[in-house]
């Protein structure tokens, strides 16, 4: 699958946000094919270090950050984990820190690989004011995790690290640290659809509908 095929499968769930995609895709797909080798084959300790590690996707409630997220993750066709911020906090000391550790080295083994992180100011929220002893430990264990060592060898650096793909709707509470080269180096906004965007969006949602001709149903989103 080349990259023009990879947008537009995603495109074709999640209309309305065009260049973000395009973006988001770009940085997804090139990660992908840092271990891919000429023959089809994967290399899976081939990963160089300048490439992008991960993306924050911002935007308010319900523009769709999360399954948008989701869907670049599936279409890739690599491994990919869902986690969800609010629920990586466990009562038992020591138990959240090994969740997340897990998590990271779980995918460590099946490189290439997506993680996708919902509610990413949960586990890194802005200081101040001053968190929980609990948060400041996850928090400081993830920024560890997101910083692992580099593998050298005489050719290349290479990260162990799977690909980031981060939400917050409010990315003033989520801590700066964050946002810099090879933890969130780059971000993506969702924003309000011009017409034309939510026309598409209408065209997806409605494509199972019994709405007529190709030109009535035109005609019927338009209006709506």
């Amino acid at each position: 699958m080349n990259l023009d095929d990879y947008i537009r499968l995603v495109e074709q769930e999640c209309g309305g946000y065009t260049s973000q995609i395009t973006t988001l895709a770009t940085q997804l797909y090139h990660y992908k094919a840092q271990y891919d080798e000429p023959d089809g084959t994967t290399n899976n300790n081939a990963i160089l270090a300048s490439t992008s590690q991960g993306v924050l996707i911002t935007g308010a409630p319900g523009t769709g950050k999360t399954y948008v997220a989701q869907r670049l993750a599936h279409h890739l066709n690599i491994t990919y984990h869902f986690l969800d911020g609010t629920q990586v906090f466990h009562t038992d000391e020591g138990q959240s820190e090994r969740y997340l550790s897990s998590i990271f080295q779980a995918l460590a083994k099946q490189l290439p690989a997506v993680l996708v992180i919902d509610n990413v100011e949960v586990i890194c929220p802005a200081f101040p004011p001053l968190p929980s002893a609990l948060v400041q430990r996850v928090y400081t264990r993830f920024l560890a995790l997101l910083d692992a060592p580099l593998r050298h060898d005489n050719l290349h650096v290479y990260s162990r690290l799977p690909f980031i793909l981060a939400t917050t709707s409010d990315p003033r509470a989520m801590a700066s640290s964050l946002l810099r080269t090879g933890r969130l180096d780059t971000t993506v906004t969702l924003g309000l659809s011009c017409a034309l965007d939510r026309l598409a969006v209408l065209r997806i949602v409605s494509r199972d509908l019994p709405l007529g001709e190709p030109t009535e149903r035109e005609t019927t989103l338009h209006n709506v």
